[in-house]
Parts: structure tokens; sequence; C-alpha cells
């Protein structure tokens, strides 16, 4: 997109200058001529030029996790625009035809510059869908390594008081939130994406991150409460000897979820998830088991968490790059042997990613997983197993990212995103 649009505005540009010269040479000097010149001028550069490169820049910046600095850059290009607008509307031919003419120049440049500002960020909305999901939501390895550093830090230690801070963030009122306080923490599991903070004698507090939750551990947290606001912060633990950690969410679309509940089992979403990958008891058979019938594309069963409990968008992604497999494959149509290899590489990359992230501090785990990933939010890089270039597939809130030389027999997949913009 970036190339065509700055192809195109260097076109119109030559287009442009090459017309002047040709109407206002040494035998131009009809004013007819040079009327018709000016208004196709007009024409072109107000009509077509202005309103394609604001309406593409507008289009794009529905991407929301680019919304801002989209909406910055293309400000910019529309003030670059109404700079340009001016010596456009100045009645009158140029005193001196013969001579291109400053504020033409100046014109056509920033036409052009407002274009090239639209088409690169285009580009970055586009690469910004991508980063959109890397690494934004945990997923199964970055919530066990989760698990075990707060166990490391919360087992044997009582709770003094739980803080609500977002209205939003608590989903259940029996029990209260206030029955966790007094208790001391028994241990900190994992159920799928969902954490599992559990209490001797009391309930447990179940968390899920959604897309943009974290857990920020403080050895001294302040001792003034917190008080509700706009600001990321959801919860707050604090435990009796003042260290604590805060669960937090960025943006404004607020979806962390907190549960006070009797058992783990009580919240709907542990309740229906799949088996998890990583069990001991999860084999090739069972593995196998759960494809068998089923009509959807491998990507959708993977996320699937009543299928699989853990895996989200970005490991689903590296799983079907490791396996060498088509996001959009039936998983019906796998044979004996593509279903072993699917299975190794599930594990494979599931069990790299957890040794990977084992140990690191909470605030070190969503960079970690970043730089592990291989496909997913890499659009346009070269894959690091054949060199071919990362392609992406966008939906309405997600995006996927795989190779075409190593998953699609070269070819590309249908972007229906960009085939909408296109009709």
């Amino acid at each position: 997109m970036t190339v065509r649009m700055f192809t195109g505005a260097c076109g119109l540009a030559l287009m442009g200058a090459g017309a002047w010269f040709l109407l206002y040479g040494p035998d131009a000097q009809d004013p007819w001529e040079v009327a018709k010149w000016l208004g196709g001028f007009l024409l072109v550069h107000d009509g077509l030029v202005v309103p394609l490169t604001l309406a593409a820049g507008f289009a794009v910046s529905r991407a929301r996790a680019a919304r801002g600095a989209l909406r910055g850059a293309f400000l910019v290009a529309a003030a670059l625009t109404a700079v340009a607008l001016p010596p456009l509307l100045r009645p009158g031919p140029p005193a001196n035809p013969s001579v291109l003419p400053l504020d033409y120049v100046r014109n056509w440049a920033l036409c052009v510059g407002a274009t090239v500002v639209a088409g690169l960020s285009a580009a970055l909305a586009c690469r910004a869908r991508g980063l959109r999901q890397t690494g934004a939501m945990p997923e199964l390895p970055e919530v066990e390594a989760l698990a075990g550093f707060l166990a490391e830090r919360l087992t044997g230690r009582t709770v003094e008081r739980v803080l609500p801070v977002a209205v939003s963030v608590l989903k259940t009122y029996d029990p209260p939130l206030g029955a966790v306080e007094g208790h001391r923490v028994s241990g900190v599991t994992r159920h799928g994406k969902f954490l599992d903070l559990a209490t001797e004698g009391g309930p447990h507090l179940v968390v899920h991150l959604a897309r943009a939750g974290w857990v920020r551990w403080h050895d001294r947290l302040p001792d003034t409460p917190p008080r509700p606001g706009k600001g990321p912060l959801a919860l707050r633990l604090r435990l009796t000897d003042g260290a604590g950690f805060d669960l937090t969410e960025a943006g404004t679309r607020k979806r962390l979820a907190v549960h006070c509940v009797r058992e783990a089992a009580d919240v709907p979403g542990v309740a229906r998830l799949g088996p998890d990958p990583l069990a001991p008891g999860f084999t090739l058979d069972a593995f196998a088991a759960l494809l068998r019938g089923e009509r959807r594309q491998l990507k959708g069963v993977l996320r699937d968490q009543s299928v699989l409990a853990g895996i989200g968008n970005a490991y689903s992604d590296e799983i079907l790059h490791a396996a060498r497999m088509s996001p959009f494959k039936p998983a019906a149509n796998l044979t004996e042997e593509e279903t072993a290899a699917l299975y190794e590489a599930l594990r494979t990359t599931l069990d790299d990613a957890v040794e990977r992230a084992r140990g690191h501090a909470a605030a070190d785990l969503k960079a970690e997983k970043k730089t592990g990933l291989r496909v997913h939010g890499r659009t346009g890089e070269p894959c690091p197993v054949c060199g071919d270039t990362i392609r992406e597939v966008s939906f309405a809130d997600s995006s996927l990212q795989y190779c075409p030389t190593c998953q699609t027999g070269g070819k590309p997949l249908a972007d229906r995103r960009l085939s909408r913009l296109l009709k």
C-alpha cells in the first residue's frame, strides 16, 4: 500500500509539472488553455488526491491499536494539504508562465508529502494490527510462570486486605471479596489462562487477565488506599507484612475478571476448559480423539478453550508454523502423520515457552514472550526457517501471521479486511 500511494503521488506530481511546462512554454500563451489547465489542476488535486489521501488515512485509522498515533499522523497530512490549498485558489495565471512558480512547486511537494504520510501511516496501522496481539494476552506459558512467581511470594502469608478499584473487575458477590481477608494463602495454580489463588479454609480468588491485564508485585505497597479513577489499577491485594500485588489493565476495554468463589470450578470459564496440553495424561491418542470429527479450521480449534486449555492467538500461530500447516486447514482432513506432527509441534512449542518464561519476574514476562515468537506479530519480517516474508490475515479484532512457503505451499491467504477496502 505504501509503495502504491508513493508511486501514485510522484506520478501525479510529474504529470502536473510536465503539463505546466507544456502549457506555459514559449508557445503556450492562450488564456483559454491556461484556464483549462488550472481547472484540471484543481480538479485532480483538490477533487482526487486530497480526498483519497484523507479517506485512506481515516479508513486505516479504524485499527484500534494504532488509532491515537494514526490520527496524529493524518492530522499532519491534513495540515500539509491545508497549507497547499491557498496557492491553488489564487485567481489568474502566473506573471511569468514560462517559469514554474515556487508556490506550485511547494503545492505539489506538500501534496506528495501528505500522501506519503498517509501511506506510511497505513503501513504502520497494518503492522500495529499485527503487534496488537503480539504478547498482548497472557497465554499458558506466561500464566504458568506468573503462578510460579506468585506462589513463591504468597504461599504461607496472610491476606490483610483486598481492595477492588475498578467497578468492572469483580464478577461475583457470594462469597464476598472480604472473605479472603485474614486467611493464609495455601498456593497459586493455573487453570488454562486463569490464575487460582487458594486460601486455607477460605475461598479462592480466580483471576483472568484477559487481553491487557497484568500483575505488578510490590515488596512494599503504599500505606494509603488507592482511589477509584480512570487509571489502569483494577484491584490491590495487600498482605499483613505490607507486601502485595496490583492487578492492572491498560486501555479502555475492561475485560479483566476477578472471581471470589468457594472452588475454582465454580467459575464458568474454568468449568468449561478442555484438557491441559501440558498435563501428563495428554497423549497423542487423546489429542487425536479431540480432533476426530472436528470440522473447523486448525486455528480455531487450537484457540477454543473448551478443546484445549490455555492456547491463544500467539501460540496457535507458533504451533502451526512449527508444524508447517495452514491455519485454514480443516482439522478433520489431517492424516495420522499430520496429527502426530501437530501434536509434537504443540508440545515442543509450549514446553520451550514455559522453560523460557520460568524464573522471570512478572515485569519481564511480556518482553520475554515477544522475543520468543517466530512468526506471530512479525508481519513483513523474514521467516526464520526459510527467509520468505511473513504474511498476515486480519479479522475484526485480531490477526494471524504465517509463512506462505512453510505453511501454505507458497500461496498467500486472502486477507478479508483488505478485500473489503478494495470493494
